[in-house]
């Protein structure tokens, strides 16, 4: 069990930093870990280490999707995906990067022309695969052999990484899929949609839905740019989960079993990130510090907590064991 302190004293002003726009998405690089990806709502991706508090590198994403939704670093080779968006028609791009140069690897295929040669299990998503709606959210695996996506079709796709090529995909959500992660041991998939709940699917029966959890946020309006964002802790028994809408003091009393916090005070209006045990599908924490809207959660394997928001900045909280 982990107790959650806030930094105070890595409280990463990126206006400070020469940030240009709000930080939509964030992701630690697993093989070093001071090295945290930003990527903005203006078509950056900065990376920054969080050791020297200085920014290291600065890359560029296509003019034509400047919205950076997800960045995921590959956990075996010196590279990372991006996820990107168009700010008005719903469209994206997935792109392959070189982590040390910053060069551009490769485009990973559209929707429409990746479904024609994923297996079997995608048939029931065709006609959502067709559209090339924009990717939300992606996560690569321990190996780095597959990566898994969700987007605004509601179709979670798995990709083989050495190919670029779609190889499964599921319809897991009538409306918008908000964010995906892999679920213990990795033979799951988790997903968050318009639902306002986690859904955990098996990955050897795509069609098996294993747990739901109900979760205690405001869904947002399918035009939304926020969205719920997702990261599980190190064995896949906790999970965070970002919260669209603001909450007032009111809601964030925490006496609860595995979670306290140890905020001194906080406004009346703020945005909060809320920990849930999945096994138990009960809310565990909420953990509180934005002033705007949070676009981006990572849980580092160090039991760190980076959050980044529309307030521009990104916080970390410290998890401890508790005494």
């Amino acid at each position: 069990m982990y107790h959650p302190t806030i930094e105070e004293s890595f409280g990463c002003q990126l206006h400070q930093m020469n940030q240009s726009g709000q930080v939509s998405a964030i992701e630690w690089d697993s093989k070093r870990d001071s090295l945290v990806l930003f990527g903005t709502s203006e078509g950056k991706i900065k990376g920054f280490d969080a050791e020297m508090t200085k920014v290291l590198c600065e890359i560029e994403v296509s003019k034509e999707y400047p919205r950076v939704l997800d960045l995921a670093c590959s956990p075996t080779d010196g590279l990372f995906v991006s996820a990107s968006a168009s700010n008005n028609s719903g469209r994206g791009e997935l792109c392959a990067w070189d982590l040390f140069t910053g060069s551009k690897l490769g485009v990973y295929p559209s929707a429409s022309a990746s479904s024609s040669s994923s297996s079997s299990s995608a048939s029931s998503a065709s006609s959502a695969s067709s559209s090339q709606d924009a990717i939300h959210s992606i996560v690569i695996n321990h190996n780095g052999n597959m990566m898994v996506s969700g987007g605004g079709d509601g179709v979670i796709r798995v990709f083989d990484m050495s190919t670029r090529q779609v190889i499964m995909a599921w319809q897991a959500h009538q409306g918008q899929l908000s964010s995906v992660r892999f679920g213990s041991y990795e033979t799951s998939v988790v997903s968050v949609g318009t639902s306002g709940q986690a859904v955990e699917w098996s990955l050897h029966r795509t069609d098996k839905v294993l747990r739901r959890c109900p979760l205690d946020i405001s869904v947002p309006h399918s035009s939304s740019l926020v969205r719920p964002e997702l990261s599980f802790d190190l064995n896949s028994h906790y999970f965070v989960v970002s919260d669209p809408a603001a909450s007032s003091s009111s809601s964030s009393s925490a006496s609860v079993s595995a979670f306290s916090s140890s905020s001194a005070s906080v406004s009346a209006s703020r945005y909060d990130a809320l920990i849930y045990d999945i096994t138990r599908s009960s809310l565990v924490q909420r953990i509180p510090g934005h002033s705007g809207a949070i676009t981006s959660v990572d849980w580092h394997p160090h039991n760190l907590l980076i959050t980044g928001s529309e307030d521009y900045t990104a916080r970390i909280s410290t998890l401890v064991p508790r005494a």
